[in-house]
């Protein structure tokens, strides 16, 4: 079997290639004065700069997972169907973030307990991280089947990870 050959234009476009080609000719010599490298360059440029302003690239955190948690942490911990207490976003804090808590959590209140819960992700280990960051994404959606787990393992007294192994298990 011979290949049939490929044609760039069929012959019932010749007239409009035609026309393409000639009033592309005529904008170009309009706009003569513009050096297209240049052009090419500053448009290149501006997509692969970001609406951040500069020198904020060096406090963002290479690692997406912590960036992820930063973001999540705060919403989740609030949540008081998922975090009744102090004493459960502690045991959280303890059992699927690794956080050595030390500090006296009981006198502290809610959100200070979260900014320093979200300040410690930033000396977190990323290789166990890919896990809890799916975990969480799961309960930052909202669903009731992820808070029915949440709900149904803190019943049954499971730490956090066994609820995350739960929430990772459901998912998959």
């Amino acid at each position: 079997m011979k290949p049939t050959p490929t044609r760039i234009v069929p012959r019932q476009d010749n007239g409009k290639a035609t026309r393409f080609v000639e009033e592309l000719g005529w904008l170009l010599q309009t706009y003569g004065d513009i050096d297209f490298k240049t052009l090419s360059r500053v448009f290149g440029d501006a997509t692969r700069q970001s609406s951040v302003p500069p020198g904020v690239n060096s406090f963002v955190s290479p690692n997406p997972n912590i960036q992820f948690l930063v973001g999540v942490l705060p919403l989740v911990l609030r949540d008081t169907t998922l975090f009744p207490s102090n004493g459960s976003i502690a045991d959280f804090a303890m059992s699927a973030l690794g956080l050595d808590w030390e500090r006296r959590w009981e006198k502290k209140s809610r959100f200070e307990l979260i900014g320093e819960i979200v300040c410690s992700t930033i000396d977190l280990n990323d290789g166990e991280l890919w896990k809890l960051v799916k975990a969480l994404s799961i309960l930052a959606d909202g669903s009731s089947s992820a808070k029915k787990i949440v709900r149904d393992a803190h019943v049954s007294k499971r730490n956090w990870n066994d609820i995350i192994q739960l929430l990772v298990a459901d998912k998959s």
